[in-house]
């Protein structure tokens, strides 16, 4: 098993997480030795970048295993996105409940990093903003370039944030 912690931007255009689905689902297969159903993405099913990662773990056959920073998780998230957050969890085979009290930065990025400690490689859906780690993003991507972790960046040519003017394209692997 190919156990892979999924991050990424929660606000994408709908343009940029119809190219982010494609590439991630081009992407997932490369990391993994063997048979796609022995990925195991660890994530949050946070709104965004996150969401679209599990959904192309399921789809391909591979397991979940999900990560819940809070007790009240669920009702911090927008509605639209909770359907999705529901169903994947049901397909999760495996849940570990944090012991934060309050949906606040800090739980979350408790639950980030909680993630590198069960996986075995990063994939990120990062636009390489914030380098030193000052979004959620850029925070894990450099956490997992200090532990040493395997970390693949994708984010497709024409890709961009809500709300931002221009992005860079890359998908690259550090090994």
């Amino acid at each position: 098993m190919t156990k892979i912690a999924l991050a990424g931007h929660r606000h994408l255009t709908p343009e940029t997480a119809e190219l982010v689905d494609e590439a991630i689902r081009d992407e997932l297969p490369r990391l993994v030795q063997g048979s796609h159903r022995d990925i195991v993405g660890i994530t949050c099913l946070a709104p965004g970048a996150q969401l679209l990662l599990a959904r192309a773990v399921a789809d391909l056959g591979g397991e979940l295993e999900v990560v819940v920073p809070t007790a009240n998780y669920e009702e911090q998230l927008p509605g639209g996105s909770r359907a999705e957050y529901q169903s994947l969890l049901a397909h999760s085979r495996r849940l570990h409940r944090l012991p934060a009290a309050e949906s606040d930065e800090a739980a979350y990025r408790e639950a980030n990093y909680f993630m590198l400690l069960l996986a075995d490689r990063l994939l990120a859906v990062w636009d390489g903003t914030n380098p030193h780690g000052t979004d959620a993003t850029a925070a894990l991507v450099s956490a997992a370039r200090a532990r040493g972790l395997p970390l693949t960046v994708v984010w497709p040519p024409g890709a961009k944030r809500s709300g931002q003017r221009h992005s860079s394209s890359r998908t690259s692997a550090d090994r």
